[in-house]
């Protein structure tokens, strides 16, 4: 009876620290978040709880719920790509502080999740589906503004982390030239079925 009492207070315990957490981080994006910007074109939204908090490790459980009750792939990659952005940003932060080994496990994590994003794009287009071309657009966006913070954290890293972090910037290449590739095959199907099937005249 004892161990039960001692195990229902751990759980209350964690949902309230889980719940004070995640609401403080929601207020900051969207009550007055700043934002970051490279660029003009893209702005990377405020990563909230940084991959240094103790309280990270929920983040990243909340995060794969979230991805799991969805089942839409063109939303899919929409969150993954929310979430790389958030996750490149967080390496930045977290390199400025000095701690460039957790930055670049983190940006690592972030361009995974730019490969997750190609392959729920693909998956739509292969199964005869509509990809969102807004979320192409937004992640070759995305993808220039990731090559230039990798390159500002590489500047903060010692010789074999820079060699690292040229990995991640190949990497992140890689991924761009797939979305172009997938975009120039949904062209080319879309070609293919207007020859297929063209406009009848009027008469």
């Amino acid at each position: 009876m004892k161990n039960v009492i001692i195990g229902l207070t751990t759980f209350v315990l964690l949902l309230t620290i889980n719940s004070s957490v995640f609401a403080q981080e929601d207020m900051e994006d969207k009550i007055g978040a700043p934002e970051a910007s490279i660029t003009a074109e893209y702005k990377l939204p405020y990563p909230g709880m940084l991959p240094d908090s103790p309280f990270y490790k929920l983040k990243t459980l909340r995060d794969k719920i979230v991805l799991g009750l969805i089942s839409d792939h063109n939303k899919k990659a929409a969150k993954y790509l929310e979430m790389a952005d958030k996750q490149l940003y967080s390496a930045l932060k977290v390199a400025e502080k000095g701690n460039v080994p957790l930055a670049l496990h983190t940006a690592f994590k972030g361009e995974h999740n730019m490969t997750l994003l190609v392959d729920n794009l693909r998956a739509v287009l292969y199964s005869g589906g509509d990809m969102d071309f807004k979320v192409i657009s937004q992640a070759h966006q995305a993808s220039a503004k990731h090559q230039e913070l990798l390159q500002g954290m590489m500047g903060r890293g010692q010789e074999n982390e820079k060699e690292q972090f040229a990995v991640i910037m190949e990497f992140s290449t890689r991924n761009n030239n797939q979305l172009s590739k997938l975009e120039e095959e949904a062209t080319y199907s879309a070609d293919l079925l207007m020859d297929e099937f063209p406009d009848q005249p009027t008469q």
